[in-house]
Parts: C-alpha cells; structure tokens; sequence
C-alpha cells in the first residue's frame, strides 16, 4: 500500500511538472500582465479571449491597388494576345508566300520582305508588352497576398499595456488570431493595444469564477462576456461571438476591425 501510494504521487508529481511547464509557456502574457501576490499560489491563471483584428483602413487602400493592377493586367493580356494572333497570321501568310515564290512567282518577293519584316516588329512589340504583363502579375499576386492576409486578419501587434499596473508585453510576430489576457484580480480589463504606430483603447467587461479541474488544480476562468460591456473609443467597431450562452472565455472571441 505505502509503495503504490509512492508511485502515485510520484507519478502526480511528474504530471504537474510536465502541465505546469505547457502551462507557464501558454501563459506567459498572463502571468507577466497580471500576476497577482496576494492569490494563493496554487491557482492558476489562463484566464483571456481571443481576438481577431481586420484592418479595414488598410485592407480598403490594399484593395484599390489590386484593382488597379487587375485592370491593368486585362489591358495587357489583351494587348498580349492581339500581337500574338497578328504574329501567328502573319506566319501564315509567310507561308503561303513562300510557296507561290517557290512555285515561280518573283512578284511576291519584295512582299516577302515586308511580311518578314513585320513579323520581326510584330514579335518585339509582343515580347516588350509580355514582360511588362509578367512583372505586372508578379506585383499583382504580391499586393493579393497582403490583401488575403489583411481579409485573415493577420495584423502585427506590437504591445498590450494593461492599464491598471503599467505592465506592458511586447510581441515580434504577426498572427491571425490574439490571445488577449485578462485582468485576473478583476472584472474590467482595461487596455490599450499598440498596431504600428497607433494606439488603441480596449475595455472588456466579464464575470470571474473559480473552479478546480479534474487534476486538483485550481483555476480562474471567465464568462459572461457581452458587446455591452467592451469598449473602445479608437476601434472602428467589434463583434463578440460566443459558442455557448455562458460566453466562457474559451469558447468566445472578439472580431474588432479599424
């Protein structure tokens, strides 16, 4: 009995070694902004929402640019296309030249001339526009990535104040989908979020509770989320999306767009 009692805790030890290492790593926005002493340590705190950022303002000014190029792009395709089939007839009738010229007819020879010298211009001008058309579409599919990129809601996010305790963390890369770190010692999360070089104000309203999982271990959670109470004064406009009628923190998100 004492040995299998050993080997359990043994083994209970192990696993919250293992759990609390993922746990930190996934946590470290939280544990940075809101760390909190005067909570015993065996809660944890994982308590956030996710957020997806669409930068309207630029996906708008994005878009103009790959509608411009696009269009521009049908005008070369169909300059592309008219000096192609003008060479293609031109071959032809070359073709049919030669063969009355070998056939006797010495009349045909100065056409001759004329046919291949306008094949020659012909094909200059073909290829001058179909290199224009080729950078062009390079350009083109790079300024649709971005665009596809903005529509994703790929943004880069440069810092996360919390504003109760001036702690501030700073990211290096971009992402389609934030984890936003809420305020463990409150029911108000107030924010301001750093995207390029502008400011931005966020305040999150929720209900927190404390619940113990099936491994004993303590942890705060967050509901009750409503548009009602999130707030910004520098956001165009947001939408909260909740999976459940609880709104639990895992299972909403918030679409913000600016």
């Amino acid at each position: 009995m004492s040995n299998e009692l050993s080997l359990l805790l043994m083994n209970k030890r192990q696993f919250f070694k293992q759990h609390l290492f993922a746990g930190v790593i996934l946590s470290l926005i939280c544990v940075s902004l809101w760390a909190c002493d005067e909570e015993d340590d065996s809660v944890v705190y994982d308590t956030g929402i996710d957020v997806v950022f669409y930068n309207m303002d630029s996906l708008s000014k994005v878009i103009v640019v790959t509608d411009s190029l696009s269009d521009s792009l049908k005008v070369l395709d169909d300059t592309v296309t008219y000096f192609a089939d003008s060479a293609s007839a031109v071959e032809d009738s070359l073709v049919v030249v030669r063969l009355l010229i070998q056939q006797g007819d010495t009349t045909l020879d100065s056409l001759l001339i004329e046919l291949v010298d306008e094949l020659v211009s012909i094909n200059q001008d073909y290829r001058y526009f179909f290199g224009i058309d080729s950078v062009l579409y390079i350009d083109y599919q790079e300024w649709l990535a971005v665009e596809t990129k903005i529509e994703n809601g790929n943004v880069q996010v440069l810092s996360i104040t919390n504003n109760l305790n001036n702690q501030v963390v700073y990211y290096d890369d971009s992402a389609t989908v934030w984890r936003i770190p809420l305020d463990m010692n409150s029911d108000l999360s107030d924010l301001t979020i750093e995207i390029g070089d502008k400011y931005y104000d966020l305040k999150i309203g929720y209900q927190r509770s404390i619940v113990t999982n099936e491994y004993g271990d303590v942890l705060v959670s967050s509901y009750g989320f409503d548009e009602q109470n999130i707030e910004s004064t520098s956001f165009d406009s947001l939408q909260l999306n909740c999976k459940t009628s609880d709104c639990v923190d895992i299972e909403s998100s918030i679409y913000i767009y600016f």
